[in-house]
């Protein structure tokens, strides 16, 4: 990952739980240097989401005080396929079969320890992977080192006021830079190449 992207946009991870010790103690302890945004229940879960927040991995409890946990999965699906972990207590098929088909993994409570240690290096691991598929995308496309870290920033789903804000660039800099990153690969939308290099790095077409 380029030094100025990770240093301007550390890996986020959301932590949804209505237990509020539960939830620090999983951002602070599962989560150490990862940037954690924490919420306690779907609305407040919801607003961030729904507000644009970009995400690298999300910890979701099964139920809240609110609702379900599945409707923050299924909002931050419409926008984003960051890994996904249901933590719960309560085992149904149904429940289970429809966190997966959510693209979600599911997890007991009770054994959440390891299953998040693991959970979050693979997330780490997806992260680095798009990493060198972004670098070997610029390359082959003759990408420069601001169009390549404005591209990773694209990967990780971040917007274009985002990626602004997070190189210090004005809105107009990165809509120049994103022109000439379409017309050296031939695309249309900058979210096109993002996804194309998102697929290619879980080695789909």
């Amino acid at each position: 990952m380029s030094d100025a992207v990770e240093a301007a946009a550390p890996l986020t991870v959301l932590v949804v739980d209505d237990d509020v010790a539960f939830a620090e103690r999983l951002a602070t302890r599962h989560f150490a240097g990862w940037r954690a945004s924490v919420r306690h229940s779907v609305e407040s879960a919801l607003q961030m989401v729904l507000e644009g927040a970009a995400y690298d991995a999300a910890v979701i409890d099964f139920f809240l005080p609110d609702g379900l946990g599945l409707e923050v999965v299924s909002a931050l699906r419409l926008r984003s396929d960051c890994p996904i972990m249901v933590l719960t207590n309560y085992f149904d098929r149904d429940v289970v079969n429809r966190i997966h088909s959510l693209g979600a993994e599911y997890v007991l409570k009770i054994d959440h320890d390891i299953n998040l240690k693991v959970f979050r290096e693979r997330a780490a691991r997806t992260l680095v992977r798009h990493s060198g598929g972004v670098e070997a995308f610029a390359r082959a496309s003759g990408l420069s080192q601001r169009e390549t870290e404005i591209l990773l920033l694209a990967v990780r789903e971040h917007s274009r006021d985002e990626i602004a804000s997070l190189l210090g660039l004005s809105e107009e800099t990165v809509k120049s830079h994103t022109r000439s990153i379409l017309r050296k690969c031939g695309e249309q939308r900058l979210q096109d190449v993002a996804r194309r290099i998102r697929r290619a790095g879980r080695g789909q077409p």
